[in-house]
């Protein structure tokens, strides 16, 4: 009943604002009625041979969305923001020219109109060690779901939040926690992440029970079932 009850307390907070989950999620259209893809097979004259490599198809025209790279593709669409303008893509291949890390996997934000290449994760040493990632509704916002110590404060050797916006570095959301693998919703700019955890991140949760928490932009932690041990 709890979690029946948190949950739709949840979504009447944050609405039905869910972002792009990091499962593979192609192909997809774009509100425009363009269809992004990746295809394992070169497709367009710029396109290297020996990996799939995401492409764009808008009326007959076929673009290449990943280039750059010189290790022969592994891209893949893992979400779209919500108007079309930016693609989450994961990928082996090497974007940016500083992605020097091998083969390990990266997450790149990709500009639909100009092509522009974020490389999001340029602060982890490969993510393989990840649960998974999402894009934000408006496309501002990249959320990285990993088992990795990006951050000092992170010492709790489990799965942690953090936040990719463009001109800054990953920041932890929530420091200090205990994940269930679950990827959680977001508001649409991610600026809001409930998350449910067993550890007691603030003085007025002491049940030693699991609890749900909303983490904002900022770290800044609210307590959503303050005194009330789960049941399922």
């Amino acid at each position: 009943m709890l979690r029946r009850a948190v949950k739709a307390a949840l979504g009447a907070c944050l609405g039905l604002l869910i972002l792009a989950a990091s499962a593979t999620a192609d192909p997809v259209i774009a509100p425009d009625g363009s269809v992004y893809f990746s295809w394992g097979t070169p497709l367009t004259a710029d396109a290297q041979a020996g990996g799939s490599q995401v492409y764009k198809r808008q009326g007959d025209v076929t673009t290449l969305m990943t280039k750059g790279g010189t290790m022969g593709g592994g891209n893949s669409i893992a979400g779209m923001s919500d108007d079309g303008s930016y693609l989450m893509v994961t990928s082996r291949d090497d974007l940016d020219p500083a992605d020097d890390d091998g083969v390990e996997f990266d997450v790149y934000r990709v500009n639909t109109q100009t092509g522009q290449t974020d490389w999001v994760t340029a602060d982890v040493p490969g993510v393989e060690p990840a649960h998974g990632f999402r894009i934000s509704g408006d496309g501002s916002t990249v959320l990285v779901f990993t088992d990795a110590a990006i951050d000092p404060a992170d010492v709790n050797g489990t799965t942690d939040i953090y936040r990719w916006s463009e001109g800054s570095a990953l920041e932890l959301m929530t420091p200090g926690s205990v994940y269930t693998p679950d990827i959680p919703p977001a508001s649409h700019d991610a600026s809001l992440v409930p998350f449910a955890t067993p550890a007691s991140l603030l003085p007025e949760d002491g049940d030693a029970q699991w609890d749900y928490y909303l983490t904002d932009q900022d770290g800044t932690l609210s307590l959503l079932t303050p005194g009330t041990p789960f049941r399922g």
